[in-house]
């Protein structure tokens, strides 16, 4: 809490009646100081940018510009245009906000609070021609206080004299806010603070940001709350901000995660006093008993944060949404008639009314059902592309979603959004970037989907639900079964070596043992080591009383953060992972320095996942739209001692465990699995993570759902790739995905499949299809080999007879 002097009573002649103001608790934030410079909020940048880039010769979303503090100045009641000392004064009321809030809004003027002669306050003011406080007077809605006054003062009077104009656009801001119109309240807004400015028709002293809160206007709120930060903090009478007014919403809190993601802060506390509690908790009958004993009010907590309103029980008799639409004259029902299903616990409950919002999505179908050969064109894709590259696969990404993007699909959740404001193109956009051969994104093994936040799951299933089957390797019309318990370790345990002990026919039959607790499994797909060059296996999870790492603050971040080096940063971590002394834990700043000696070692161990640099402008409005606003903060990585094995924290989910095999023994499988599932078995132990039924652990990236687990091998298969669809092809059917890298010889292979399988059973089938894949190319490279053999022993054989014919011949 800080202290701050209100402007207006810096100018007054009274020193001691000094206001305070609650300044929004705030985290490291890159909010920009003036939105009105700020071209578009984060998610639109990302759809601006991602359309641009797919195509030139699609319209621009209609856009209307919003009208700067530098537009044409105000005209006094003659028409004759204001001097420039006049736009000084217009300085007042379209200037920079004061360290985020507008001095009027907070608190109110000792003048026009407490003194009761107000006529004389403001009388005062024009003869000390104090333009500050009498823009503080229009600002608080008090503007018809100084219609008719007069100045001798030719400043003072052309101010005056604009005051009905100014009040005639306050106004119409108000209005439009009631009434949703968007572009009526951009043509209007053209004074910053007009955006927190209040006018006598919206009660109890609200701004516009209030208004559209209580009438339910998303894209008003978004607008309001994303160019204009200090209507955040902006309160009535009482000291509610727009986020109170929030919390009453019963839209399983749709604008209540909303402006808390724009930066509302939910810890701020109303004021209201004793006697209005009373007044307004006794006017409703069923707590009107409650009150007619003076002990009952002496117990009556006064001030409530807008997490308190959030249970609609318990504040039902002191803020309600009925009593507020009552109280702007409109009927109570309208409070169930702007929602949806009642039952329905997922969504907003209200339909997507952003019109540039409805437009990009429109426009990113157009794209997805592109004909081939239209977007062959569009992206320049020669004739002799090489599968794989990045221009081919972003046709593979759209051709793919195209699938199960149908028509009567996209019509259907087109205009749906998750309780936490996510809406389809939240869940597309990825697939909607330019093709880079610089992959800075991990893209989920180009599905081109991302999952924002658990709710998507619900909402957009018709969508989804083909799409996970398919990524999954299961028949569309195959229903979900029930996603099994984890299971890392069997009762039987693979060993090459079999002891001579071993006399039981089952442990003769299959090459195994009977371990009472087998956790350590050996395994080598490549003895050889020609064709292993490295495997990395990730397993990922996310705590199940936590959003993804996306929508999360600071102090949420910083406790799931807490709760994961806790555990990793634990001697009973290091002993799981067979270890003996404690890794290092770096924070997520400390990987992105440039140079990092860390960075380096992780990339050079197949650690390092994918990053985006949040201060590069190319890369701003992805890092946003993937991490979130407080990225790097709250993130980092706990690295063991021998550097093979890492621990992500909220690096798009909350734990991403990596581990990775020996240098000098790549294609060591089962160590590095074995490493991987006692490290999870001992932190399902202590931590809860986020489970679904038939989903398994929920996770951001789709092709993880399930057991989280993910194999990648990087193998050299140089007679395999000559006929690189043949060797697509030979992957799909084995349930692998086909990774490639222009320029580079080696391919990287991962499992398609981890839903509806143990972890154990995904070890084994992906092993099996590994062996297989080496086995294919050991043959071609024997075949190879020996038809060298053969073509060597025909040429030498000829050359033997060539010679033996020229020896034999007559000589003359």
């Amino acid at each position: 809490m800080k202290d701050r002097l209100c402007a207006v009573k810096r100018q007054c002649a009274t020193e001691t009646n000094k206001s305070t103001a609650t300044r929004t608790e705030s985290a490291p934030s890159d909010r920009q100081e003036d939105p009105l410079n700020q071209p578009k909020s984060a998610r639109s940048t990302v759809e601006e940018k991602s359309i641009e880039q797919h195509t030139e010769t699609s319209s621009e979303a209609d856009t209307t510009a919003q009208p700067t503090a530098e537009t044409a100045p105000l005209t006094s009641a003659n028409g004759a245009e204001l001097s420039s000392q006049v736009l000084e004064i217009e300085g007042t009321v379209q200037g920079e906000p004061d360290q985020g809030q507008l001095q009027s809004q907070n608190e109110q003027p000792a003048e026009l609070t407490e003194q009761p002669n107000i006529q004389q306050t403001v009388q005062d003011a024009i003869d000390a021609a104090d333009l500050e406080q009498l823009a503080a007077i229009v600002l608080n809605g008090e503007g018809k206080q100084l219609i008719g006054r007069k100045s001798e003062q030719s400043e003072i009077q052309a101010f005056l004299d604009n005051v009905p104009a100014y009040m005639g656009k306050i106004r119409r801001v108000h209005l439009a806010a009631r009434e949703g119109s968007l572009r009526d309240l951009q043509s209007a807004l053209d004074r910053r603070k007009f955006a927190t400015a209040k006018d006598e028709v919206s009660p109890h002293g609200a701004t516009p940001l209030h208004v559209a809160t209580i009438f339910g206007h998303a894209g008003i709120v978004r607008y309001l709350a994303g160019r204009f930060p200090e209507t955040l903090s902006a309160t009535d009478d009482d000291g509610r901000t727009p986020l109170h007014y929030a919390a009453t919403l019963k839209d399983n809190g749709h604008f209540y995660n909303l402006l808390t993601h724009l930066g509302a802060n939910p810890k701020v506390e109303d004021n209201l006093c004793i006697k209005d509690s009373i007044d307004r908790i006794a006017s409703n009958a069923d707590n009107t008993d409650r009150f007619k004993h003076p002990t009952n009010v002496a117990v009556l907590p006064l001030n409530h944060s807008a997490e308190y309103y959030l249970g609609h029980v318990q504040s039902q008799g002191i803020l309600s949404h009925r009593q507020l639409l009552r109280d702007y004259g409109a009927k109570e029902e309208l409070a169930d008639e702007m929602l949806n299903d009642q039952d329905d616990l997922h969504s907003a409950r209200r339909p997507l009314d952003d019109v540039d919002t409805l437009t990009t999505l429109e426009r990113c179908f157009k794209i997805i059902h592109e004909p081939i050969d239209d977007l062959v064109k569009a992206v320049g894709l020669p004739t002799n592309s090489v599968p794989g590259s990045a221009s081919s696969l972003r046709i593979l990404i759209t051709s793919y979603l195209a699938r199960f993007l149908k028509r009567s699909v996209f019509d259907k959740v087109k205009k749906r959004q998750t309780r936490l404001d996510h809406n389809l193109f939240d869940v597309i956009w990825p697939a909607m970037k330019k093709a880079t051969k610089e992959k800075r994104l991990d893209e989920d093994l180009n599905v081109g989907i991302v999952i924002p936040d658990y709710d998507v799951f619900v909402v957009f299933q018709e969508f989804l639900v083909p799409l996970i089957k398919d990524v999954h390797c299961m028949e569309a019309t195959q229903p979900f079964m029930p996603h099994p318990a984890m299971q890392y370790f069997p009762r039987y345990a693979i060993n090459d070596q079999q002891p001579e002990t071993a006399t039981t026919s089952t442990a003769n039959s299959n090459g195994n043992i009977l371990r009472e607790n087998p956790d350590s499994i050996q395994l080598n797909l490549d003895t050889s080591g020609k064709y292993i060059t490295g495997c990395v296996i990730e397993c990922a999870r996310n705590l199940d009383a936590y959003e993804f790492p996306l929508n999360l603050g600071i102090a949420q971040l910083e406790q799931v953060e807490r709760v994961v080096t806790s555990r990793v940063l634990s001697m009973d971590f290091v002993r799981a992972i067979g270890e003996t002394e404690l890794g290092t834990y770096y924070s997520m700043n400390e990987i992105l320095e440039n140079p990092s000696e860390i960075r380096t070692i992780l990339a050079t161990n197949g650690l390092l996942i994918p990053l985006l640099d949040h201060t590069d402008p190319y890369q701003t409005a992805e890092s946003i739209a993937i991490n979130g606003r407080y990225w790097p903060y709250g993130r980092g990585v706990y690295v063991s001692v021998d550097c093979g094995l890492v621990v992500w924290v909220n690096a798009q989910d909350h734990l991403r465990l990596l581990c990775c095999t020996e240098s000098k023994d790549p294609a060591s499988i089962g160590a590095a699995y074995s490493k991987v599932g006692r490290a999870m078995n001992y932190l399902e132990e202590w931590i809860q993570f986020k489970h679904s039924y038939f989903l398994g652990y929920l996770l951001s990236r789709p092709s993880f759902l399930g057991t989280g687990l993910k194999f990648t091998l990087t193998l050299v298969l140089p007679h395999l790739r000559k006929e690189q669809e043949n060797l697509r092809h030979l992957c799909v059917v084995r349930g692998l995905h086909l990774l490639t890298d222009d320029g580079l010889p080696a391919v990287r292979m991962c499992n398609m499949r981890s839903l509806a399988q143990t972890e154990w059973q995904l070890f084994q089938d992906f092993s099996s299809a590994i062996t297989n894949v080496v086995a294919l190319e050991k043959e071609l490279s024997m075949s190879n080999s020996l038809h060298i053999a053969a073509t060597l022993l025909r040429i030498f054989r000829k050359k033997k007879h060539s010679l033996a014919a020229e020896g034999s011949a007559p000589h003359n």
